[in-house]
């Protein structure tokens, strides 16, 4: 299994084995980036770690903007805010 070279993580194993173009946004979808953002969060000993509305996600919750745009602040939070425009540091 490939590791992110910066933390020494291994690849996030998504739940959905069939997650690819096309396919539907679920809950389980979100729940599992939130893990592998938190995972590299702790990883790297970076605090706070993010904080998100309707956590946990239960199976069937309806996906609103605010859900996939916190997944993004954390992103780009960790990444210095500048969304990585001025570094080439992957998550």
């Amino acid at each position: 299994m490939p590791r992110h070279p910066r933390f020494a993580l291994p690849a996030f194993s998504y739940k959905d084995p069939a997650l690819g173009a096309g396919t539907g946004i679920l809950s389980q979808h979100l729940t599992d980036l939130r893990t592998a953002i938190r995972e590299v969060y702790v990883k790297a000993g970076r605090t706070p770690l993010p904080v998100y509305t309707d956590d946990p996600l239960a199976a069937g919750t309806a996906i609103k903007a605010i859900h996939i745009s916190q997944i993004r602040a954390a992103v780009i939070r960790f990444r210095g805010g500048d969304g990585g425009r001025t570094r080439d540091r992957p998550v």
